[in-house]
Protein backbone atom coordinates (compact mmCIF):
# COMPACT_ATOMS: atom_id res chain seq x y z
CA UNK A 1 0.00 0.00 0.00
CA UNK A 2 2.76 2.36 1.06
CA UNK A 3 4.61 2.32 -2.66
CA UNK A 4 1.06 2.84 -4.61
CA UNK A 5 0.49 5.38 -2.31
CA UNK A 6 3.54 7.10 -2.51
CA UNK A 7 3.50 6.54 -6.06
CA UNK A 8 -0.43 7.63 -6.60
CA UNK A 9 0.88 10.89 -4.57
CA UNK A 10 3.54 11.97 -6.81
CA UNK A 11 1.80 11.47 -10.01
CA UNK A 12 -1.03 13.41 -8.71
CA UNK A 13 1.46 16.16 -7.47
CA UNK A 14 2.88 16.23 -10.99
CA UNK A 15 -0.18 17.00 -12.47
CA UNK A 16 -1.08 19.67 -10.37
CA UNK A 17 2.26 21.18 -10.82
CA UNK A 18 1.69 21.17 -14.68
CA UNK A 19 -1.55 22.81 -14.44
CA UNK A 20 -0.76 25.01 -11.99
CA UNK A 21 1.74 26.70 -15.05
CA UNK A 22 -1.05 26.27 -16.69
CA UNK A 23 -2.88 28.51 -14.76
CA UNK A 24 -0.08 30.78 -14.27
CA UNK A 25 -0.36 31.74 -17.62
CA UNK A 26 -3.80 32.04 -17.72
CA UNK A 27 -3.47 34.29 -14.66
CA UNK A 28 -1.01 36.79 -16.67
CA UNK A 29 -3.64 37.17 -19.82
CA UNK A 30 -6.59 37.91 -17.49
CA UNK A 31 -4.71 40.34 -16.46
CA UNK A 32 -3.68 42.11 -19.78
CA UNK A 33 -7.64 41.31 -20.40
CA UNK A 34 -8.77 43.17 -17.43
CA UNK A 35 -8.20 46.41 -15.43
CA UNK A 36 -8.04 46.41 -11.49
CA UNK A 37 -11.36 46.87 -11.38
CA UNK A 38 -12.48 44.71 -14.37
CA UNK A 39 -10.48 41.66 -12.68
CA UNK A 40 -12.49 42.67 -8.92
CA UNK A 41 -15.67 42.62 -11.21
CA UNK A 42 -14.78 39.00 -12.41
CA UNK A 43 -13.64 37.84 -9.10
CA UNK A 44 -17.04 39.18 -7.65
CA UNK A 45 -18.77 37.25 -10.46
CA UNK A 46 -17.31 33.54 -9.20
CA UNK A 47 -17.58 34.51 -5.70
CA UNK A 48 -21.40 33.13 -5.51
CA UNK A 49 -21.23 30.40 -7.58
CA UNK A 50 -18.62 28.72 -5.36
CA UNK A 51 -20.48 29.52 -2.17
CA UNK A 52 -23.74 27.90 -3.50
CA UNK A 53 -21.84 25.08 -5.76
CA UNK A 54 -20.20 24.27 -2.62
CA UNK A 55 -23.76 24.26 -0.84
CA UNK A 56 -25.52 23.00 -3.98
CA UNK A 57 -23.13 19.96 -4.11
CA UNK A 58 -24.48 18.44 -0.66
CA UNK A 59 -21.22 17.03 -0.07
CA UNK A 60 -22.24 14.27 -2.80
CA UNK A 61 -18.89 14.41 -3.88
CA UNK A 62 -17.52 12.87 -0.97
CA UNK A 63 -20.52 10.53 0.12
CA UNK A 64 -20.24 9.17 -3.24
CA UNK A 65 -16.22 8.09 -2.36
CA UNK A 66 -17.05 6.57 0.62
CA UNK A 67 -20.28 4.44 -0.82
CA UNK A 68 -18.22 3.33 -3.66
CA UNK A 69 -15.11 2.30 -1.57
CA UNK A 70 -17.32 0.55 0.90
CA UNK A 71 -19.09 -0.98 -1.99
CA UNK A 72 -22.40 0.04 -0.09
CA UNK A 73 -24.62 -0.48 -3.43
CA UNK A 74 -23.64 -1.36 -7.14
CA UNK A 75 -21.98 1.35 -9.29
CA UNK A 76 -25.30 2.18 -11.39
CA UNK A 77 -27.51 2.50 -8.84
CA UNK A 78 -25.22 5.00 -6.81
CA UNK A 79 -24.55 7.32 -9.78
CA UNK A 80 -28.17 7.31 -11.27
CA UNK A 81 -28.92 8.68 -7.97
CA UNK A 82 -26.18 11.12 -8.07
CA UNK A 83 -27.34 11.91 -11.63
CA UNK A 84 -30.99 12.62 -10.20
CA UNK A 85 -29.57 15.11 -7.63
CA UNK A 86 -27.16 16.67 -9.96
CA UNK A 87 -30.78 17.84 -12.01
CA UNK A 88 -32.24 19.34 -8.87
CA UNK A 89 -28.85 21.07 -7.63
CA UNK A 90 -28.39 22.26 -10.11
CA UNK A 91 -31.83 24.05 -10.79
CA UNK A 92 -31.87 25.41 -7.40
CA UNK A 93 -28.23 26.63 -7.37
CA UNK A 94 -28.85 28.11 -10.51
CA UNK A 95 -32.16 30.36 -9.85
CA UNK A 96 -30.24 31.35 -6.29
CA UNK A 97 -27.11 33.02 -8.42
CA UNK A 98 -29.69 34.88 -10.55
CA UNK A 99 -31.65 35.88 -7.66
CA UNK A 100 -28.44 37.17 -5.89
CA UNK A 101 -26.78 39.04 -8.66
CA UNK A 102 -30.35 40.94 -9.08
CA UNK A 103 -30.02 42.32 -5.65
CA UNK A 104 -26.22 43.03 -5.29
CA UNK A 105 -26.85 45.64 -8.46
CA UNK A 106 -22.82 45.74 -9.28
CA UNK A 107 -22.44 48.21 -12.47
CA UNK A 108 -20.05 46.81 -13.71
CA UNK A 109 -21.40 43.30 -13.83
CA UNK A 110 -24.06 42.76 -16.87
CA UNK A 111 -27.01 40.53 -17.27
CA UNK A 112 -24.86 38.36 -19.36
CA UNK A 113 -22.43 38.10 -17.25
CA UNK A 114 -24.95 36.98 -14.08
CA UNK A 115 -26.74 34.36 -16.62
CA UNK A 116 -23.08 33.21 -17.02
CA UNK A 117 -22.18 33.12 -13.86
CA UNK A 118 -25.58 31.06 -12.63
CA UNK A 119 -24.22 28.34 -15.82
CA UNK A 120 -21.28 27.42 -13.32
CA UNK A 121 -23.41 26.12 -11.06
CA UNK A 122 -24.61 22.92 -12.95
CA UNK A 123 -21.58 22.51 -14.99
CA UNK A 124 -19.12 22.56 -11.67
CA UNK A 125 -21.48 20.06 -9.72
CA UNK A 126 -21.41 17.88 -12.32
CA UNK A 127 -17.56 18.13 -12.53
CA UNK A 128 -17.28 17.33 -9.21
CA UNK A 129 -19.82 14.52 -8.91
CA UNK A 130 -17.59 13.02 -11.58
CA UNK A 131 -14.28 13.40 -9.67
CA UNK A 132 -15.66 11.92 -6.85
CA UNK A 133 -17.04 8.68 -8.59
CA UNK A 134 -12.78 8.57 -10.02
CA UNK A 135 -12.19 8.95 -6.30
CA UNK A 136 -14.38 6.40 -4.91
CA UNK A 137 -13.26 4.09 -8.05
CA UNK A 138 -9.73 4.65 -7.21
CA UNK A 139 -9.22 5.72 -10.90
CA UNK A 140 -6.50 8.64 -9.61
CA UNK A 141 -4.66 8.68 -12.84
CA UNK A 142 -8.25 10.16 -14.56
CA UNK A 143 -8.72 12.11 -11.69
CA UNK A 144 -5.84 14.09 -12.23
CA UNK A 145 -6.14 14.28 -15.97
CA UNK A 146 -9.07 16.25 -15.39
CA UNK A 147 -7.14 18.45 -13.04
CA UNK A 148 -5.18 19.91 -15.23
CA UNK A 149 -7.36 19.59 -18.21
CA UNK A 150 -9.55 22.07 -16.80
CA UNK A 151 -6.92 24.66 -16.28
CA UNK A 152 -5.89 23.65 -20.20
CA UNK A 153 -9.16 23.90 -21.35
CA UNK A 154 -9.62 27.37 -19.12
CA UNK A 155 -6.40 28.81 -20.65
CA UNK A 156 -7.09 28.24 -23.98
CA UNK A 157 -10.11 30.01 -23.90
CA UNK A 158 -8.96 32.79 -22.21
CA UNK A 159 -5.90 32.81 -24.83
CA UNK A 160 -8.55 32.71 -28.15
CA UNK A 161 -10.43 35.63 -26.58
CA UNK A 162 -7.55 37.62 -25.87
CA UNK A 163 -6.08 36.75 -29.56
CA UNK A 164 -9.92 38.22 -30.90
CA UNK A 165 -9.42 41.34 -28.85
CA UNK A 166 -12.48 40.18 -26.40
CA UNK A 167 -10.81 42.13 -23.42
CA UNK A 168 -14.02 42.61 -21.24
CA UNK A 169 -15.77 40.94 -18.18
CA UNK A 170 -18.19 39.14 -19.77
CA UNK A 171 -15.12 37.74 -22.38
CA UNK A 172 -13.82 36.63 -19.39
CA UNK A 173 -16.53 34.90 -18.10
CA UNK A 174 -17.35 32.84 -21.40
CA UNK A 175 -13.94 31.75 -21.77
CA UNK A 176 -14.40 30.85 -18.00
CA UNK A 177 -17.95 29.11 -18.58
CA UNK A 178 -16.82 27.22 -21.90
CA UNK A 179 -13.73 25.40 -20.45
CA UNK A 180 -16.03 24.49 -17.64
CA UNK A 181 -18.48 22.86 -19.67
CA UNK A 182 -15.59 20.95 -21.95
CA UNK A 183 -14.79 19.58 -18.88
CA UNK A 184 -17.76 18.60 -17.78
CA UNK A 185 -18.96 16.96 -20.68
CA UNK A 186 -15.81 14.85 -21.07
CA UNK A 187 -16.39 13.86 -17.48
CA UNK A 188 -19.80 12.74 -17.58
CA UNK A 189 -18.22 10.52 -20.47
CA UNK A 190 -15.47 9.25 -18.43
CA UNK A 191 -18.00 8.11 -15.76
CA UNK A 192 -20.65 6.56 -18.41
CA UNK A 193 -17.49 4.12 -19.17
CA UNK A 194 -17.62 2.97 -15.81
CA UNK A 195 -21.34 2.20 -15.90
CA UNK A 196 -24.15 3.61 -17.74
CA UNK A 197 -25.51 6.71 -16.30
CA UNK A 198 -29.59 6.22 -15.73
CA UNK A 199 -31.28 8.60 -13.98
CA UNK A 200 -32.53 6.56 -10.49
CA UNK A 201 -34.64 7.64 -7.87
CA UNK A 202 -33.90 4.91 -4.38
CA UNK A 203 -34.87 6.29 -1.53
CA UNK A 204 -32.68 4.14 0.64
CA UNK A 205 -29.34 5.18 -1.52
CA UNK A 206 -30.43 9.14 -1.34
CA UNK A 207 -30.62 9.01 1.95
CA UNK A 208 -27.35 6.94 2.59
CA UNK A 209 -25.99 9.66 -0.17
CA UNK A 210 -27.21 12.62 1.82
CA UNK A 211 -26.90 11.64 5.34
CA UNK A 212 -22.90 11.28 4.80
CA UNK A 213 -22.67 14.16 2.31
CA UNK A 214 -24.86 16.85 4.92
CA UNK A 215 -21.84 16.80 7.07
CA UNK A 216 -19.15 17.20 4.26
CA UNK A 217 -21.27 19.39 2.89
CA UNK A 218 -22.25 21.59 5.90
CA UNK A 219 -17.99 21.67 6.67
CA UNK A 220 -17.20 22.47 3.13
CA UNK A 221 -20.02 25.66 2.65
CA UNK A 222 -18.52 27.13 6.21
CA UNK A 223 -15.01 26.79 4.57
CA UNK A 224 -16.01 28.08 1.54
CA UNK A 225 -17.38 31.43 3.96
CA UNK A 226 -14.12 31.19 5.25
CA UNK A 227 -12.07 31.48 2.30
CA UNK A 228 -14.70 34.15 0.45
CA UNK A 229 -16.21 36.25 2.80
CA UNK A 230 -13.28 38.55 2.61
CA UNK A 231 -13.57 39.00 -1.20
CA UNK A 232 -17.29 39.41 -0.54
CA UNK A 233 -16.50 42.06 2.16
CA UNK A 234 -13.97 43.85 0.23
CA UNK A 235 -16.46 44.35 -2.72
CA UNK A 236 -19.01 45.67 -0.58
CA UNK A 237 -17.22 48.14 0.89
CA UNK A 238 -13.92 48.91 -0.89
CA UNK A 239 -15.10 48.33 -4.56
CA UNK A 240 -13.94 46.90 -7.56
CA UNK A 241 -10.26 48.22 -7.89
CA UNK A 242 -9.92 46.81 -4.46
CA UNK A 243 -11.07 43.37 -4.96
CA UNK A 244 -9.37 42.98 -8.41
CA UNK A 245 -5.89 43.11 -5.96
CA UNK A 246 -7.21 41.05 -3.48
CA UNK A 247 -8.15 38.65 -6.12
CA UNK A 248 -4.45 38.66 -7.71
CA UNK A 249 -3.12 38.30 -4.50
CA UNK A 250 -5.31 35.68 -3.69
CA UNK A 251 -4.81 33.32 -6.44
CA UNK A 252 -1.07 33.68 -6.47
CA UNK A 253 -1.14 33.13 -2.60
CA UNK A 254 -3.58 29.94 -2.78
CA UNK A 255 -0.68 28.37 -5.19
CA UNK A 256 0.82 27.02 -2.07
CA UNK A 257 -2.34 25.27 -1.14
CA UNK A 258 -1.71 23.01 -3.85
CA UNK A 259 0.67 20.71 -3.03
CA UNK A 260 -1.57 19.75 0.20
CA UNK A 261 -4.73 20.01 -1.74
CA UNK A 262 -3.76 17.19 -4.41
CA UNK A 263 -2.08 14.73 -1.92
CA UNK A 264 -5.14 15.19 0.61
CA UNK A 265 -7.40 14.25 -2.60
CA UNK A 266 -5.01 10.82 -2.72
CA UNK A 267 -5.12 10.87 1.29
CA UNK A 268 -9.35 10.75 0.56
CA UNK A 269 -9.71 8.25 -2.01
CA UNK A 270 -7.17 5.68 -0.59
CA UNK A 271 -8.92 6.45 3.18
CA UNK A 272 -12.43 5.46 2.13
CA UNK A 273 -10.78 2.34 0.58
CA UNK A 274 -8.31 1.29 3.33
CA UNK A 275 -7.99 -2.20 5.27
CA UNK A 276 -6.39 -0.97 8.13
CA UNK A 277 -7.63 2.75 8.92
CA UNK A 278 -5.34 3.26 11.72
CA UNK A 279 -2.39 2.30 9.65
CA UNK A 280 -3.40 4.77 6.91
CA UNK A 281 -4.00 7.89 9.48
CA UNK A 282 -0.15 7.11 10.90
CA UNK A 283 0.75 7.29 7.22
CA UNK A 284 -1.23 10.63 6.51
CA UNK A 285 0.66 11.77 9.83
CA UNK A 286 4.60 11.15 8.24
CA UNK A 287 3.02 12.88 4.75
CA UNK A 288 1.84 15.38 7.32
CA UNK A 289 5.26 16.39 8.56
CA UNK A 290 7.11 15.95 5.47
CA UNK A 291 4.95 18.55 3.33
CA UNK A 292 4.92 21.13 5.81
CA UNK A 293 8.24 22.16 5.94
CA UNK A 294 8.29 22.43 2.33
CA UNK A 295 4.89 24.57 2.66
CA UNK A 296 6.62 27.05 5.09
CA UNK A 297 10.17 27.43 2.53
CA UNK A 298 7.70 27.96 -0.11
CA UNK A 299 6.03 30.50 1.59
CA UNK A 300 8.66 32.48 2.49
CA UNK A 301 10.05 32.23 -1.32
CA UNK A 302 7.02 33.30 -2.55
CA UNK A 303 6.44 36.12 -0.65
CA UNK A 304 9.48 37.65 -1.69
CA UNK A 305 9.18 36.77 -5.46
CA UNK A 306 5.93 38.36 -5.98
CA UNK A 307 7.25 41.79 -5.39
CA UNK A 308 9.44 41.60 -8.61
CA UNK A 309 6.92 39.29 -10.56
CA UNK A 310 3.60 41.08 -10.11
CA UNK A 311 4.78 44.48 -11.83
CA UNK A 312 6.65 42.68 -14.96
CA UNK A 313 4.36 39.85 -15.48
CA UNK A 314 0.56 40.88 -14.58
CA UNK A 315 1.14 44.82 -15.04
CA UNK A 316 2.16 47.83 -12.76
CA UNK A 317 -1.42 48.35 -12.34
CA UNK A 318 -1.58 44.95 -9.99
CA UNK A 319 1.90 46.09 -8.18
CA UNK A 320 -0.34 47.10 -5.01
CA UNK A 321 -1.18 42.59 -5.13
CA UNK A 322 2.04 41.96 -3.63
CA UNK A 323 1.39 43.40 -0.09
CA UNK A 324 -1.81 41.82 0.23
CA UNK A 325 -0.39 38.21 -1.16
CA UNK A 326 2.50 38.75 1.56
CA UNK A 327 0.62 38.98 4.21
CA UNK A 328 -2.10 36.14 3.01
CA UNK A 329 0.77 33.58 3.20
CA UNK A 330 1.44 33.52 6.60
CA UNK A 331 -1.75 32.14 7.20
CA UNK A 332 -1.83 29.96 3.85
CA UNK A 333 1.10 28.18 5.56
CA UNK A 334 -0.27 27.74 8.41
CA UNK A 335 -3.49 26.21 7.24
CA UNK A 336 -1.21 23.86 5.25
CA UNK A 337 -1.66 21.17 7.65
CA UNK A 338 -5.56 21.09 8.02
CA UNK A 339 -5.42 20.44 4.40
CA UNK A 340 -3.89 17.03 4.50
CA UNK A 341 -5.30 16.21 7.86
CA UNK A 342 -8.72 17.03 7.39
CA UNK A 343 -9.10 14.80 4.44
CA UNK A 344 -8.42 11.85 6.33
CA UNK A 345 -10.22 12.95 8.91
CA UNK A 346 -13.25 13.21 6.71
Amino acid sequence: MSNRFFKEATGALASKVGGLVIRFGAGIILARMLSPAGRGAYAALQVYPMLTNSFAELGIRQATVRLLGTKAASDQDIIGNIATLWIITSLLGGGIILWIYHQLNNPLITSLAVFLAAGLVPVGVASSYARGVFLGKEQIRTFNRFIWGAEAAYFAMLAIAWSLGRVSVDAAMIALVLSHLVIAAFSIRAVSQITPIRLRFDPGILRAILSLGVLYASTSFVLQCLYKIQAILVERLAGNTELGYFALAASLAEQLWQLPTTLGQVVFSRSANATDPALFSAKTAQLHRLVLPFAAIGGLVLGFALFPIIPILYGKDFRHSANVAAIALIGIVAFCSFRILMMDLA
